[in-house]
């Protein structure tokens, strides 16, 4: 009798992992939004990309690494559960590489931008340092508004670019468990008629960590002066507790038309996206 209770005892501790990852593989929870007012993140964002083009018959590659450290405050919305993202861009620094000659630019070197080549970099992101703008987003990322008028117009490009890095994530309105797949669309620049569709896959919870697998498509207007098309795909972790973003990496492949003047210029875009976050 004891043999078979031991038995039967062995037996339960052999499924014991069983049941435990099923039961947690079941889990299901609610990924939202829930920011406070006041609180303060570190931001870093690097991005690695490859262009290449044809000019007068002749392709021309470049290469540009451009990393940006910035400031995010949490301000509260006008609406309930909606929140308002200040953002202030702290430093900049780019390496580029065309024709084999090299640029770098550092704002925290004036040397690199007071005279030369870097000179005309200087004249670009000094015009936006230490300056803001704000992302006002729902409880599950939809991005409702975005106020870039302390940047001025010479800012606006430079500044879309940097908020295409997928700082927020979005999110279903309903319970998600491993394994299960949510969708989303979206206009992320408002000067280019370009479409953003993306899939989320919920890849693993991990005590307040999620880290989900991002694919997206990305199409314009064939009509529209730059044709773009091309796919994101990577991963984000998020907190659990907060909807936070605090690392992701998205590789992007982007074919593009530029309509200048009625000529067509062909180019293609490899790049790599890498995301940091914690709070202050």
């Amino acid at each position: 009798m004891k043999k078979q209770t031991f038995i039967r005892g062995m037996i339960l501790l052999l499924m014991l992992p069983f049941f435990t990852s099923t039961t947690f593989a079941k889990k299901k929870i609610q990924l939202k939004y829930r920011l406070h007012l006041g609180d303060t993140y570190a931001y870093t964002v690097k991005s690695d990309q490859d262009i290449s083009f044809d000019a007068n018959g002749q392709t021309v590659t470049l290469n540009e690494v451009l990393t940006m450290g910035m400031t995010m405050q949490i301000e509260s919305g006008k609406e309930t559960k909606t929140f308002k993202v200040n953002t202030v861009i702290d430093k900049i620094r780019m390496n580029q590489t065309m024709f084999g000659m090299k640029m770098y630019y550092n704002s925290e070197d004036s040397s690199t931008y007071s005279s030369g080549m870097g000179q005309k970099m200087g004249e670009a992101f000094n015009k936006i340092l230490h300056k803001s703008f704000a992302t006002t987003l729902d409880e599950v990322g939809n991005v409702k508004a975005i106020d870039m008028s302390n940047l001025g117009d010479d800012g606006n490009d430079i500044s879309e670019k940097l908020n295409q890095s997928a700082n927020f994530a979005t999110f279903p309105d309903h319970r998600v468990g491993e394994g299960d797949r949510w969708e989303s669309e979206g206009s992320p620049l408002k000067n280019i008629d370009m479409k953003v569709h993306t899939v989320y896959t919920l890849l693993k919870i991990k005590g307040k960590k999620v880290m989900i697998h991002v694919e997206s498509t990305i199409t314009s207007d064939k009509d529209s002066e730059t044709n773009i098309h091309g796919t994101q795909t990577g991963e984000i972790t998020v907190n659990r507790k907060t909807g936070w973003t605090t690392h992701s990496t998205i590789h992007q492949e982007l074919k593009m038309n530029l309509n200048q003047n009625g000529t067509e210029i062909p180019a293609d875009l490899s790049s790599t996206v890498e995301i940091t976050s914690k709070k202050k």
